[in-house]
């Protein structure tokens, strides 16, 4: 179905099918990506995450994010969750390479078979001044692509 002013996820984006392995972020549990903050301690934004399958819940894990290069941003306050998406900063003319990692709630790994993770809102500056993108850094890749998208491989 597709979501109409209702003010629920996901604010107008049609669903097609919630199928497969799903890790629903449920909240920010601690923000320091690149140590900018907001939160003090350890580096990385951290979501606490319903793992489900075809719809069934499986546990809750946690997600992290970690900054492998280095990070700064003026927004940095902004990172960790919008709505129902998480969200991080990055200022026009800057990059950040990040890791995505799973974890159990006693903060022992966990190795998945399946991480599915979209990407939002990425745009340009004003008169095409800057690009936003993203590199995937793994031999076993394979996305999809929404209708309403401008997409470039």
């Amino acid at each position: 179905g597709t979501a109409t002013g209702s003010g629920a996820f996901p604010w107008g984006y049609e669903v097609v099918q919630v199928c497969g392995v799903d890790f629903h972020i449920l909240e920010v549990l601690h923000s320091n990506l690149g140590g900018q903050g907001p939160d003090d301690g350890e580096e990385g934004i951290v979501y606490k995450c319903a793992e489900s399958d075809d719809g069934k819940f499986l546990r809750n894990v946690k997600v992290k994010v970690n900054a492998l290069s280095s990070y700064q941003s003026r927004s940095a306050h902004k990172n960790g969750m919008l709505r129902d998406f998480g969200s991080i900063a990055v200022d026009s003319g800057n990059e950040v390479k990040v890791r995505f990692s799973v974890w159990d709630m006693e903060d022992l790994p966990l190795t998945v078979s399946t991480f599915r993770i979209s990407f939002y809102d990425l745009d340009m500056g004003p008169d095409g001044s800057s690009r936003e993108y993203i590199i995937v850094d793994n031999g076993d890749v394979s996305f999809t692509e929404a209708k309403d998208t401008q997409l470039n491989e």
